[in-house]
């Protein structure tokens, strides 16, 4: 029994503990919005045509969209979130003509930036068991994508300055 239990609780999606801190950390407390409603997260799903993954639907209801901060973007509101592929086009197609080989750009979800030739991104074709997307740091000045396991990985290490 206790082993179930124990198997149990690693098998579920962590919780917001820590997260609005953490997100504080990173934007100061001026930087936070009001949280996107059940609805406004309901009526992005229905936009997309996707679940989002369960990091990102708490980062919404805490704050829909983040200001930009010391270390990082500005994070975007539930009504300017998109496909990559349908607001950055000429983007993705200079990669493409470079050469650059970034699986996956065209189906990734931009929830920040642009801003000085910087994005973040989440990725819906690397998913975890629990639902988490992987996300990255896009960037002309690195170039290309730094991949993280999720969205709280993403946020930990702008957090931390990396």
């Amino acid at each position: 029994m206790a082993i179930d239990g124990f198997f149990a609780r690693v098998a579920e999606p962590p919780t917001d503990e820590g997260l609005a801190p953490l997100l504080r950390k990173l934007a100061g407390a001026r930087g936070l919005r009001k949280g996107a409603t059940s609805d406004e997260i309901q009526a992005l799903e229905s936009r997309l045509g996707v679940k989002l993954p369960p990091s990102y639907t708490r980062f919404l209801g805490i704050t829909n969209g983040l200001r930009k901060g010391k270390n990082s973007l500005a994070f975007l509101p539930t009504s300017k979130v998109a496909w990559f592929r349908d607001v950055d086009r000429a983007w993705i197609a200079a990669y493409r003509d470079e050469g650059a080989d970034v699986p996956h750009l065209e189906d990734a979800l931009r929830i920040a930036g642009p801003h000085d030739g910087e994005v973040y991104l989440l990725n819906p074709r690397v998913k975890t068991k629990s639902g988490e997307w992987e996300a990255w740091r896009f960037s002309n000045h690195l170039p290309g994508e730094t991949r993280y396991a999720s969205l709280r990985a993403l946020l930990e290490s702008l957090a931390d300055g990396d």
